[in-house]
């Protein structure tokens, strides 16, 4: 008897534990789930979640969704014909901007305006329809010359600065700042995110005017000439170091006496 009592209420506490930890599951979890995704599975007596067919509402929340492929396609047509028709004008101020420099600078490291079309090296093809337009300086020795006993002569140049406006495959153009750089660093230079158009059709030459000055500013502080001038303090107050890149030197004479 009294094991037959003890075993039948070992069943009754394994009943109730189980009925304790399905009313558990369906506290905690059922809440946050749609009704009509829970499914009661009365032979081991917890929830199923099962695929139902979407109702009218869920299907065109789906279309709705599908149909932001066509209306962003739209956009970035738009984007790119505004860039084609804009590129014109910017060419040709840019080149006014290039000639008004070589006219009136006293330095005479010469500004230049290029054209380039997006290209792919593995076919050696070009796409007429992403231009791109760079406003660069020339380059500008360094008045650092080498010589050897075999009379070869080795002298460092700076490269000029670029200023690309550059079309993307979203139809926005990225304006970039590639700053001066020479061999006497073999560390390439970092590209400078100058301004993002997202609708060229509303940029002014105005505009353009001040991201030249803006981009030209930050490129001189990058040069020989005007790293060592370049601010002492950054924006959020700290000190700024000028980057140097210091030229290798060989003792060739010394006051030290020789033991």
């Amino acid at each position: 008897m009294d094991f037959g009592r003890r075993y039948f209420a070992d069943l009754n506490f394994a009943a109730n534990y189980v009925l304790i930890r399905s009313f558990i599951i369906r506290l905690l979890i059922c809440p946050y789930l749609p009704k009509r995704l829970i499914l009661q599975n009365n032979y081991h007596n917890s929830y199923l979640l099962f695929n139902i067919k979407p109702t009218t509402n869920m299907l065109n929340d789906i279309i709705n969704i599908a149909n932001q492929y066509a209306v962003g396609l739209e956009q970035v047509q738009k984007r790119k014909a505004q860039w084609i028709t804009k590129h014109e004008e910017l060419k040709n101020h840019l080149k006014s901007v290039a000639e008004s420099l070589n006219a009136n600078t006293t330095y005479k490291q010469g500004y230049f305006v290029d054209s380039l079309h997006a290209f792919d090296e593995e076919m050696n093809g070009t796409c007429s329809g992403m231009q791109c337009l760079v406003f660069r300086s020339g380059d500008m020795p360094m008045m650092v010359a080498f010589s050897n006993e075999k009379g070869e002569k080795k002298e460092f140049t700076e490269h000029g600065f670029q200023i690309t406006f550059t079309p993307m495959v979203t139809g926005e153009v990225i304006v970039l700042l590639l700053p001066h750089f020479s061999e006497l660093n073999k560390t390439p230079p970092q590209l400078e995110t100058l301004a993002i158009i997202s609708n060229a059709a509303e940029i002014t030459m105005d505009d353009i005017d001040e991201l030249l000055a803006r981009g030209m500013e930050l490129a001189y502080y990058t040069s020989f000439t005007g790293i060592a001038t370049q601010k002492e303090v950054q924006e959020n107050g700290t000190p700024n170091i000028p980057h140097h890149n210091p030229i290798g030197f060989k003792r060739y004479e010394t006051t030290e006496k020789a033991k």
